[in-house]
């Protein structure tokens, strides 16, 4: 087959998703550390409106650690004799 009949499809070549999204949709994006303007060149709209949408669904901008509580230190179960 020649090389220009041969087409090849990259990623931001396919037609843009549907804008804007669900929450769940931009949730799950946000969860894979993706940033607003990661988002913005995926979906080709703009950094701000992917942050205002963010901000009406109420999706934190970082992401939020499981827990809040500070690490625990260990504790060793040998102790020095004297």
């Amino acid at each position: 087959m020649p090389a220009a009949a041969v087409q090849r499809m990259e990623p931001w070549d396919a037609a843009p998703a549907a804008w804007p999204v669900d929450r769940p949709s931009l949730a799950a994006l946000k969860d894979l550390g993706l940033s607003d303007a990661q988002v913005a060149g995926y979906f080709r709209v703009r950094q701000d409106e992917v942050a205002m949408l963010r901000t009406s669904y109420g999706i934190a901008d970082k992401p939020v650690p499981l827990s809040s509580a500070p690490p625990r230190r260990r504790r060793f179960a040998w102790r020095r004799r004297g």
